[in-house]
């Protein structure tokens, strides 16, 4: 019994260890994957130490697996691309702009909504007192907020809201009100026709829809100290309730505009003004366009426009004394003709010359003026290595009182002369002037009692240093 035991106890260790040993070689080899799947040959034997014959068979890989006669081989396994990293910011290289519009976040589907804005603001140097001085300072500042969408291929809406023209007058509070800009609803059948209808530009001249915010000059022409502005008829900021038909065939080279507007008083006659305008070299298809592209591309614009309103020349009368009736207004009937060229031409790695020139006419008894004209001329350097681009400007302007003297002469002509210094780092979305500003301005208005025997006589300096930014 005993020796059975002892007999059994060895069995037992035996058949112990001879479990231990299989789990220390089969656990393991399933663990780091030996076992060979189906299908496939087992992997060889790991050789003992000191066995170079082994050693070499373990060195060299084994040949690959034929596939069984008239099979293709199996495919490699796919893998799984790894995603791409996520884009990173992209930065506008000084001096450029993108070219074309600015991809959206979104699909651009229908109905779709864009949306952006834009700011000036300008310190201005001039004495209050002496306008021949510089010695007071005024802040300026001009800042619009604008939306626009697509609801489908054939309708287009609108909508900007303004702070208006912060101006730094002598007594004026810090208090800027906001008012509505733009307010378009458009009917897009085919680029060559369109109709829009709101509140909306005043479009008769080349600079109209360009605004001050895509041309050199800091100041829009036209506008002088003390006068009222010689530029064809508007509202406040260029703009009037009306409906414009207009279009821009062949592609763009050519485009015209003809609309009726002021009809938001229905005692008022409509204000009918219309253009036309052909550009060669380059195509301007949009309903806003540019005065100055900045050495983009080569322009060579021309243009006509014209206004009619009936009894649109308005003499207003001084307020009645309490108790008397007022005297109505002495009506005419208001004509305005002008005319503008724009040329643009790139010299390769020289830079780029612009020249502008505009005139315009006005009829109508009371009117502030009879003709104005404007002349311009600017250089855009080549992009300088870190800073943008250079573009200095001049432009003269004159203009003809429509009053006379006591003695039946005419008034001597305003002039005023603009020197400017931009520097563009992103041409019309970016960029910091310095301008300076001489004025002779004599002018005398139509709705004096009687002629001036000495009319009112203005000259003085002015210097106005700006930033101008805009989302692209």
């Amino acid at each position: 019994m005993h020796e059975r035991m002892q007999t059994n106890r060895k069995g037992s260790v035996w058949a112990g260890g001879s479990l231990l040993a299989l789990l220390l070689i089969g656990g393991p080899a399933k663990a780091f994957g030996q076992t060979a799947p189906p299908g496939e040959a087992p992997p060889p034997a790991a050789p003992n130490p000191g066995d170079t014959a082994g050693a070499s068979a373990v060195a060299s890989p084994p040949p690959p697996e034929q596939p069984p006669p008239g099979q293709l081989p199996p495919p490699p396994p796919a893998s799984v691309p790894a995603p791409p990293p996520p884009p990173g910011p992209v930065e506008l290289p000084f001096g450029t702009v993108p070219k074309g519009p600015v991809p959206p976040a979104w699909p651009p589907a229908m109905p779709n909504i864009d949306f952006g804005g834009r700011l000036r603001s300008a310190v201005r140097i001039q004495g209050v007192s002496d306008p021949h001085s510089l010695n007071d300072v005024a802040a300026t500042l001009y800042a619009d907020l604008y939306a626009s969408g697509q609801i489908n291929r054939m309708w287009r809406w609108l909508l900007a809201v303004t702070s208006n023209d912060y101006g730094g007058a002598a007594g004026q509070t810090s208090t800027i009100p906001v008012s509505i800009l733009d307010a378009i609803a458009g009917f897009t059948p085919m680029p060559e026709f369109q109709i829009y209808a709101g509140r909306l530009l005043v479009m008769a001249d080349r600079y109209a829809p360009s605004g001050p915010w895509s041309m050199d000059e800091w100041i829009y022409p036209g506008f002088f100290v003390g006068t009222p502005p010689a530029v064809p008829k508007a509202g406040p900021a260029g703009r009037d309730m009306g409906v414009v038909a207009w279009g821009a065939p062949l592609g763009g080279h050519v485009k015209y505009y003809l609309g009726a507007y002021q009809l938001q008083d229905p005692a008022l006659s409509p204000l009918l003004s219309g253009r036309v305008q052909v550009s060669l070299l380059s195509r301007e298809p949009g309903w806003f366009q540019r005065t100055t592209y900045y050495g983009e591309r080569d322009l060579v614009s021309i243009g006509i426009g014209g206004q009619f309103q009936n009894n649109g020349s308005v003499m207003a009368m001084p307020p009645a004394m309490m108790g008397v009736t007022p005297p109505p207004s002495l009506l005419d009937d208001y004509r305005e003709v002008n005319a503008d060229l724009i040329v643009e031409k790139r010299f390769g790695g020289l830079g780029a010359l612009s020249l502008e020139g505009a005139y315009y006419n006005f009829q109508g008894t009371y009117q502030p003026w009879k003709w104005s004209m404007v002349a311009a001329i600017a250089y855009n350097s080549p992009v300088l290595p870190g800073i943008g681009q250079l573009r200095p400007s001049f432009r003269f302007q004159q203009a003809q009182a429509k009053q006379v003297t006591a003695a039946g002469d005419s008034l001597d002509p305003t002039r005023v002369y603009d020197a400017q210094l931009t520097y563009s780092v992103m041409q019309w979305y970016a960029h910091v002037v310095v301008n300076y500003r001489r004025y002779d301005v004599v002018y005398a208005s139509p709705s004096a009692a009687a002629p001036a025997a000495t009319p009112p006589h203005s000259t003085g300096n002015m210097i106005i240093v700006g930033v101008q930014l805009w989302d692209p």
